[in-house]
């Protein structure tokens, strides 16, 4: 998901890097155009930031409406044409909407590209931003489909469209002015793939930015009950916080109640730039969450049920990290997981002894997978279940032997009178 404070963000991060390579992308043009696209993208977005404060408190179907039609009127060249087209068509996937989710950054993304190979007719191998545009929506769209979050997504069509950029170096131009220079503009980066990097990359830092996540990362997935022990987490945190200083904490779940008594708690700990509350999320997604995690935390402080997450942190491979309770100690043991005490201490210490030893998070992930591979899976399920028929079977054909071998009991003879 995105929402439009991100859109904004990401506006203003694109105007930004344009500025900063203004002169890169010009040479780069120079190279094989007009020497102006650096310089007409600049133009462009120092207008469009002076229009966003007027804009930005509307849906991101109008923000990205206002960008197209400023870049269109005051950006020369093709880059204006092409680019106000792509946020144009890009608005109309977002109107009224204060967020989209990761399917609706596909149709948008999307929308764009499919505006840029109208408006330009440009295809994929003709040295263009639609060799960037179109490899990285295909792998956007293909993250999605496989379940993975907003963030991983963005990172899998940066790293398509940065391999992209650098493919149209040796690639023939058959489009635009770099076209009339025939075999010459082989050798050349174009522009337009640059810009086009540029603008995605933007996209994945505005999500970054939101979380601020930098370093390792520790998960806690689950409601914000008491007896969960999200205040010893937090309590925990703080004193890690204290000897490492590259780390966050990501909440995933409870009540906005809850979220914002456990926030405040961050505060009064002055930890709360580093613990990030994402609210409840669909089921279907916690795997995606789960991946990116360094350590997975379960720190609750009574109870005797083992937690469901359990099993899906395990089957995630990654570190878990839980109190040393009965509620936990059914299923996890010293081999699969870290387990403590139910202290701010020694849970501190333990996460501190996770996070200075990735060979340690590495050793204990296999082995909770393992775990849930052996006793947990579907197969290890379809095993027993194939185990229990054949110990019925032979429990049936022992029962039948029996009543069939037993001999015939001889009636007692008559005596006659």
């Amino acid at each position: 998901m995105i929402t439009k404070h991100q859109i904004v963000q990401w506006l203003q991060d694109f105007a930004t890097q344009i500025e900063q390579n203004k002169d890169y992308l010009t040479e780069l043009d120079a190279a094989i155009g007009d020497a102006d696209h650096g310089i007409n993208m600049e133009r462009g977005f120092k207008k469009v930031m002076s229009q966003l404060p007027s804009v930005a408190n509307k849906d991101i179907g109008s923000i990205l409406k206002s960008v197209s039609m400023t870049l269109i009127s005051s950006v020369g060249g093709a880059s204006g044409p092409l680019y106000g087209t792509f946020f144009l068509k890009a608005s109309t996937v977002a109107v009224d909407k204060q967020q989209l989710t990761d399917e609706e950054i596909v149709s948008l993304l999307q929308a764009g590209l499919d505006g840029v190979l109208q408006r330009g007719k440009a295809q994929l191998g003709d040295k263009t931003m639609v060799d960037v545009l179109s490899p990285s929506v295909d792998a956007l769209a293909q993250a999605v489909g496989e379940g993975k979050n907003t963030l991983a997504a963005m990172q899998q069509a940066v790293v398509a469209a940065e391999q992209a950029m650098k493919d149209t170096i040796p690639m023939l131009a058959r489009k635009g002015r770099a076209s009339y220079l025939g075999e010459r503009s082989v050798g050349h980066q174009d522009p337009g793939a640059t810009s086009a990097y540029l603008m995605l990359k933007c996209l994945l830092a505005s999500l970054e930015k939101a979380l601020n996540i930098s370093g390792l990362l520790l998960m806690y997935v689950g409601n914000l009950e008491a007896y969960q022990g999200i205040t010893l987490l937090l309590e925990s945190f703080a004193l890690v916080l204290k000897n490492l200083n590259q780390v966050d904490l990501i909440i995933i779940g409870g009540e906005a109640s809850d979220i914002d008594k456990h926030q405040k708690q961050a505060c009064e700990l002055k930890i709360d730039s580093q613990v990030h509350f994402l609210g409840s999320k669909p089921v279907e997604d916690l795997g995606a969450y789960l991946s990116q995690a360094d350590i997975l935390v379960s720190p609750r402080i009574k109870g005797k049920n083992t937690p469901m997450k359990i099993y899906s942190y395990l089957d995630s491979g990654k570190a878990v990290l839980a109190t040393s309770l009965p509620t936990h100690t059914q299923i996890l043991n010293s081999q699969v997981a870290m387990l403590t005490e139910a202290s701010a201490e020694k849970f501190s210490k333990a996460m501190l002894c996770l996070l200075n030893d990735e060979t340690l998070r590495q050793k204990l992930g296999m082995a909770g997978k393992k775990l849930i591979e052996a006793n947990f899976s579907y197969a290890a399920f379809n095993q027993r279940l194939n185990d229990l028929f054949d110990w019925l079977q032979t429990e049936i054909e022992q029962e039948y032997n029996l009543v069939v071998k037993k001999p015939a009991v001889s009636p007692k003879p008559q005596v006659r009178s």
